[in-house]
């Protein structure tokens, strides 16, 4: 049964207009427009690189790859363009649409004569329609055919076919596809209360049908099982582009859409200013054989494994020189405090230009139009994902986390919005020995995805059946041995210890001006050995991860000073002191930890002067192995005593965990979501998830009033990430918010500049 038609709107909207901004761009003419001309941006800057990339280097696929993100991008929204979703935005009706927006065009497609013609006109290739559907269905990550997303049953729903606004909106796409058919004219669609549901699942199920039978017909190997979660990624890119104001020397551009895309993802690492920061970095020396090796390799993928202080960073660089001029280069750490110090170490003291694209980064765009009428829920999440990813696009090189990295596999969105500067790029991978199985499994369906790709791993060891694992999906892959001189030099000696005994011995170096790093597994007794060093005496800066962002700068700036001058220095750290300290200790005490975090907090020790001797590390066995695992901990008690009491190296602390860190194949993850979710669009984690949630704190939250232009930098400087659990995250859904973080009420949170945070009791 049709209901009556409701009244036509003058103009169809995309996103809720803002006081004081020009109604025209929220408008779905204006924003169909951007979103198209980002893609077009888009392809134009990095479609080739990204087929290549793929393994997609033949140039026939290109035309394929152009027509369907720009039909993708100029199709994304037209479902906007009913009664239902613009009461929602004009907040006349704040009921749930019958349809998600997404959904509409397949609806359409099935249940409507003349948006199918429409649709044959632009796209006369069936396979292609089908792809460009499926791009239309993913753009918000919300389709799931096993939900019924969207069909909020017993609503009536018009469709504003005949509107000149989306008549516009279809031509310009037209013209943009070479269409030069005119298009028919059509009426408006309109279905009953008691239609929607059925017209709704019986297109989407022959949708269903339709695109999962031609993934069954298609060999393992063919194009389009790349060609598709690529556009799909980019057309979510492009509809992020397309919401953003571009600024600009302090001015807002809406219109400069295709200028702000085409000069930010042009920015590369170029010839000049890659041998400027190379003659710097040698001062006048040469480069040493291992730093040669890495970089004279001729195939695209290398493997360098050595320890702290072999000449990795700028054996990185001249890799970069020969294998990534003229494309970014994404430097690639374990966590966020790792990436941090590595934008330190590789970039931010040269002209190369580089930006952050962890939640800390700074970022290109004024303003994001991401609606929470068209986002939901997730409006919040979606607009920070946004604002990480963008800073990637204007950088030759792109310090970050590997999980934005890994992130591509699985749909995260940083990793989405982030795309075209990521499928542009060459890779640097650090620290690879941290990661765990999940994360390296990962780590191993990247390498075959991204099969056209020049990728550096850097690694202080490599297990043989890690290095199997990887040779089976890269069989050309070149290992480089670290320096001998330096790998095979006697630096430490490791000696079990009692709480007692180590803090006497710590005191000693203290008293004798030594340097003295404490690391514990946990803030609360990172907090205790601080406390008890002060009682003595004692001076030590504390860093851990329960600071706001500012303070642990200043932290973090300050403890490295300190340890460049003359002087005792008492370091008591986290876990985050792993690698994201670039200190040399006289003593080490640590607690017992997994084995690779083990050899990365020895690194920390006897980094500058270990041709004078080896240098002590104390470890002290702890009753609860959390965060750990009792497994991790008696491996690690394992590698202990094998390695004995003597003098090691670095070469020594790898040979013993590649002998103890269990053998055995090791799979790549079946799941991908970006490759393996024909129909669907849902992200994943690319680790086990967590429960830390970042907040801030009244008195901070209260300072954003006075600086309105200032709210993104002010949570990237005085967020908090907090533990919370299941009890407390439900008591969350009640505080107020700033920009989507939760802020703390008064009395839950105290905070103390030198201590951190803690919840209330």
């Amino acid at each position: 049964m049709i209901r009556e038609a409701i009244a036509t709107p003058r103009q169809l909207l995309a996103k809720t207009p803002r006081p004081g901004e020009p109604f025209e761009r929220f408008t779905l003419v204006a924003h169909s427009r951007h979103v198209t001309d980002a893609a077009e941006a888009i392809i134009e800057s990095v479609g080739t690189e990204a087929l290549a990339a793929l393994g997609l280097g033949q140039r026939s696929w290109a035309p394929i790859l152009r027509r369907i993100v720009v039909a993708g991008a100029g199709l994304h929204d037209i479902g906007k363009a009913n009664d239902n979703f613009l009461a929602m935005l004009l907040k006349k009706d704040p009921q749930l649409q019958a349809i998600r927006h997404e959904v509409v065009p397949l609806v359409l497609a099935y249940a409507n004569d003349g948006f199918s013609r429409w649709l044959k006109a632009l796209l006369f290739d069936d396979e292609e329609r089908l792809l460009v559907l499926a791009i239309v269905a993913f753009h918000h990550l919300k389709y799931n055919k096993a939900r019924n997303w969207g069909i909020a049953g017993g609503r009536p729903i018009t469709i504003f076919l005949s509107h000149p606004d989306l008549v516009a909106a279809v031509s310009n796409l037209a013209s943009r596809l070479n269409v030069r058919e005119v298009l028919p004219s059509l009426a408006d669609a309109t279905f009953s209360a008691s239609d929607t549901r059925t017209r709704v699942l019986d297109a989407r199920e022959e949708f269903h049908d339709a695109l999962e039978g031609l993934w069954r017909g298609l060999s393992p190997h063919h194009p389009y099982r790349r060609l598709l979660p690529l556009a799909k990624h980019l057309v979510a890119a492009a509809d992020g582009a397309g919401s953003a104001a571009v600024k600009q020397d302090d001015s807002s551009l809406p219109g400069a859409i295709t200028y702000y895309v085409t000069s930010a993802l042009a920015r590369r690492c170029e010839v000049e200013e890659l041998d400027e920061l190379i003659d710097s970095s040698l001062a006048g020396h040469n480069p040493h054989d291992f730093q040669r090796q890495v970089a004279y390799e001729e195939t695209r993928f290398v493997i360098a494994r050595a320890g702290c202080g072999s000449g990795k960073t700028l054996a990185a660089w001249l890799w970069v020189r020969r294998h990534a001029v003229g494309r970014k280069v994404v430097f690639a750490y374990p966590t966020t405090g790792t990436a941090t110090e590595g934008f330190a170490g590789y970039v931010a003291p040269n002209e190369i230009e580089g930006r952050l694209i962890h939640s800390r980064a700074e970022i290109d765009i004024e303003a994001l139009d991401s609606s929470g009428d068209d986002l939901g829920s997730d409006a919040a999440r979606d607009e920070e994902a946004r604002w990480e990813a963008f800073g990637s696009w204007s950088a030759a090189a792109i310090v970050t986390t590997v999980d934005a990295v890994l992130g591509l596999l699985q749909n995260q969105p940083r990793s989405l919005y982030a795309s075209p500067a990521l499928l542009s790029a060459a890779y640097v991978f650090d620290e690879v020995h941290a990661y765990d199985d999940k994360l390296f499994g990962l780590l191993l369906r990247f390498l075959d995805v991204m099969s056209g790709t020049p990728i550096l791993l850097m690694t202080a060891s490599l297990p043989e059946n890690r290095l199997a694992a990887i040779r089976r999906i890269v069989p050309s892959a070149v290992v480089v041995e670290g320096p001998n001189e330096r790998e095979s030099l006697p630096r430490y000696r490791l000696r079990e210890a009692t709480l007692d005994d180590a803090i006497g011995l710590a005191t000693q170096t203290l008293h004798a001006g030594g340097k003295v790093l404490w690391i514990s597994n946990t803030v609360a007794r990172a907090r205790a050995a601080a406390r008890n060093f002060r009682a003595q005496g004692s001076a030590p800066y504390l860093y851990h991860s329960r600071f706001r962002y500012e303070d642990r700068a200043r932290i973090h700036r300050a403890a490295i000073d300190a340890f460049t001058k003359p002087g005792a220095t008492l370091l008591v750290a986290t876990q985050v002191a792993e690698m994201s300290l670039d200190l040399s200790a006289d003593l080490l005490v640590s607690e017992l930890a997994p084995i690779s975090a083990l050899i990365q907090r020895i690194g920390r020790l006897n980094r500058r002067e270990a041709a004078n001797g080896a240098k002590l590390a104390l470890l002290i066995d702890v009753r609860e192995p959390a965060p750990y695992s009792d497994a991790e901990l008696a491996n690690a008690r394992a590698w202990l005593q094998l390695l004995g009491d003597g003098d090691l190296s670095q070469r020594d602390l790898a040979i013993a965990f590649e002998t103890v860190v269990p053998g055995g194949d090791i799979a790549v993850p079946s799941d991908c979501r970006w490759l393996d979710d024909v129909v669907e669009a849902r992200p994943d984690a690319v680790r086990d998830d967590g429960y830390t949630v970042s907040v801030i704190m009244c008195s901070d939250a209260r300072r954003a009033a006075d600086h309105p232009k200032g709210i993104r930098r002010l949570i990237h400087e005085t967020s908090i990430p907090m533990i919370v659990n299941r009890d407390l995250i439900g008591d969350m859904r009640t505080w107020r918010r700033l920009n989507g973080v939760p802020i703390a009420p008064e009395d839950r949170i105290h905070y103390d500049p030198t201590e951190g945070a803690t919840w209330a009791s």
